[in-house]
This record gives C-alpha cells, structure tokens and sequence, in this order.
C-alpha cells in the first residue's frame, strides 16, 4: 500500500494527509493500533468525543516514536472561560508530554481568550500548531485580527455536496489548510449510480468511497474519515495509488451543492448545552 503525503502547515510542520477520525471509534485504543499497521499517522479527537485517554493510550502503546504520530485534538466551548485548566485537564489525559494541533472546536463563547490560552501554550512547546473548526466569515477574521500564532488549518464539514472550494480560496489566501470532516458520511444512491462516477470506480478499480477520498486530496484538503472496521480503515487508505484526469475533478467539483443542514450548520444554543464530559 503506498504511503500517504504531507502537506507543510504554515508554521513549517509537516502533517499527514489523510488521518482516522475517532468521533465514535469503537474499541478505541486497539483499532488505532491497527490503523497504524495500515499506514495511519494521523489522529483527530477532541474533548467532546470523550476518548482522549484511550487515544493517548494508543499512542503510548503503539510500536512507533513519538514523533512518527501526529495527534489533534479540540477545546469544546463550554471550556473557552477557563482555557487554560482546560489544557491542563487534555493533557492529563492523554498522558502525551507535547500534542501536534489543538483546535477551537466551534466558533461560540469567548473564543478570543481561549485563544490567547492556546498561544500560551504553544509558546511553552506544549502544543506544536494551533487551530479553528467550524470557523468562517467574522468568527475567522477576528482570530486573524488578534493572533500571534497563526492557525494553521480549520477543519470544517466538506464533502461532495459541501465541497467548500470557495472557501478553501479564502483559506489558500492565508495559508491555511483545509482538514476534511465527514468526507465520505454523505455518499448517497444518487452519487453511487451517477455514470461518471461509475466510470471511474470501472476505470480505477476503487469503490466511489475511495474515489471521494480522493477527491479530498487532489483537492488539497485533509480527509478524516471515521471506520471502526479494520477493512474499512484498509480501503479509506488505499487511495494513494492512482490519481483522477483534470477532467475527472472537474466532474466530481461540479455536482450540484445541497442547500440542505448538516452537521456544520449547529446551533450555539445545542453548543452551549452540550458541554463534554471528562473521558
């Protein structure tokens, strides 16, 4: 299985392509360590998925450096007013002596000083890169007004009816990256039966899974797709041996855009009223 890329963040720090996300991950800690026979290198948590211990257990445990992994992790809002205790309360959990990327997870709350605690942070070595989730227009501007540290990505709701190229203009402008969330969740039968997208899957011998993820990819954006199945985590990263025409993209760039909710159209007030619990 080919080896995935890097991209370089805007800090100099190279990051994996493609990373497992573990929102939900059934058996948590072993199927990181199996995802890491596959060719994974990259995880993403937060503290509202509840499992950072059983991630840092992964990493402590798995049969590679340190520095071979790189692992994000996010600050829910609820914990924007105490920040820093916050951190303090990530790392004693994940049992990690530095982490790769720290997250705001949604732009609500006093995210300003959440900020400034995460640039304390990173100032310290605690915390290599600094980031946004669900951040956009206003929210994305004030962070780049105030910063000393600049974020090195946003990660966001993108797939192939959310395929956010306007907005990863925006971001290029400033050299920030797209990571990818849900990049494969909204694959439908429309999508499935779709006879260009057949015509690939015939043409590659992939299935359109591994086609989309390939999509994220030629597109410049980090896909984190979730799979709690070994075989699954297989064929998400069996996607670095084939690359789609110009023409190809061009057809996948153009189907038609939902105007539907997803998931990044959460509101403050469900935020707000869902604070995590420890993990």
């Amino acid at each position: 299985m080919s080896a995935c890329p890097e991209l370089t963040l805007n800090n100099g720090i190279k990051i994996p392509q493609f990373g497992l996300g573990t929102f939900e991950l059934a058996n948590c800690t072993q199927n990181i360590l199996e995802s890491f026979k596959i060719g994974y290198r990259h995880l993403d948590t937060a503290h509202f998925y509840e499992n950072e211990k059983e991630v840092g257990e992964a990493v402590l445990k798995a049969d590679l450096k340190r520095e071979e992994i790189f692992v994000t992790s996010k600050i829910w809002p609820t914990d924007f007013d105490h920040a820093e205790k916050a951190l303090n309360d990530m790392f004693e959990r994940f049992k990690l002596t530095y982490i790769d990327l720290v997250l705001l997870h949604w732009p609500f709350g006093d995210y300003i000083s959440a900020w400034k605690a995460l640039e304390k942070f990173a100032k310290e070595g605690k915390i290599k890169s600094l980031g946004l989730s669900n951040f956009y227009g206003e929210d994305l501007k004030k962070i780049l007004e105030i910063c000393t540290i600049k974020p090195v990505c946003d990660q966001v709701e993108c797939h192939l009816y959310k395929n956010k190229l306007e907005f990863k203009k925006e971001l290029d402008k400033e050299n920030i990256v797209l990571v990818a969330y849900c990049p494969i969740r909204h694959i439908d039968d429309k999508l499935k039966t779709n006879p260009d997208i057949v015509k690939m899957m015939e043409k590659y011998k992939k299935s359109i899974y591994q086609i989309v993820l390939r999509w994220h990819i030629q597109n410049g954006y980090i896909p984190i797709p979730k799979s709690s199945s070994v075989e699954h985590m297989k064929s998400n990263f069996n996607i670095f041996d084939f690359e789609l025409t110009s023409d190809e993209m061009n057809v996948l760039n153009s189907i038609p855009q939902s105007k539907g909710k997803y998931i990044d159209d959460g509101t403050k007030e469900w935020v707000l009223s869902h604070p995590p619990k420890d993990d």
